[in-house]
């Protein structure tokens, strides 16, 4: 049965209700399934507040699509490499990161990862995104103690051609920040992240 004017008129108010008045105290980790059921966007929880997210495009679907794909053939046993997966940071903060490898010890209906059993969280910068994936994120990743970041940054080459460029971090534990694993890297990116990976970056788009 399709909607009329005044159905999608009260979906969208329900819609801007949930993320513009969020509860007293914020929202927390225990209100995501009832979130997940008012609304079809993608969102994520950082510091008490649902963050909607961007339709993506296609350089962010496609690299993070490749990325899955080449570091879930050097991930150990044990390991497993997934897209866009909740990680609890704390009871007010479980973001997504765009790939993330794991220990795997999860039940099929499980929808949260402790960032207790995250090796690796990458976020692929937007437009939209650019503040919390260069700066938010990678700051709770590291309080978390995350051992290893990645962040994605789009450039055009001589050609003018978008292509990727990873800036690959490690955690320095006595400063509890992240520090360059290597330089950021547009040809191919060797890094050790407990076991050797290595990523063909200008495979990665287009």
């Amino acid at each position: 049965m399709s909607k009329d004017a005044d159905d999608e008129e009260r979906d969208v108010t329900a819609e801007l209700d949930l993320f513009y008045a969020p509860p007293h105290g914020g929202w927390t980790v225990d209100d995501l399934p009832a979130v997940a059921r008012t609304t079809d966007r993608r969102f994520e929880l950082l510091d008490g507040s649902i963050i909607v997210m961007s339709p993506q495009t296609v350089f962010h679907a496609r690299v993070k699509r490749r990325l899955r794909d080449v570091l879930a053939t050097q991930a150990p046993g044990g390991m497993d490499v997934e897209l866009e997966m909740a990680v609890q940071i704390t009871r007010k903060s479980a973001p997504e990161p765009d790939v993330l490898i794991y220990r795997d010890d999860y039940d099929d209906e499980e929808a949260l990862i402790s960032f207790e059993d995250v090796v690796l969280a990458v976020e692929i910068v937007s437009n939209e995104s650019e503040e919390r994936d260069r700066f938010t994120k990678a700051f709770r990743y590291a309080v978390a103690k995350i051992p290893y970041y990645w962040r994605i940054e789009r450039y055009k080459d001589d050609d003018k051609r978008l292509r990727a460029e990873i800036h690959a971090y490690e955690l320095d534990t006595s400063a509890g920040k992240y520090v360059p694993a290597a330089p950021p890297e547009r040809e191919r990116l060797v890094v050790d992240l407990g076991f050797p990976v290595e990523v063909d970056v200008k495979a990665l788009y287009p």
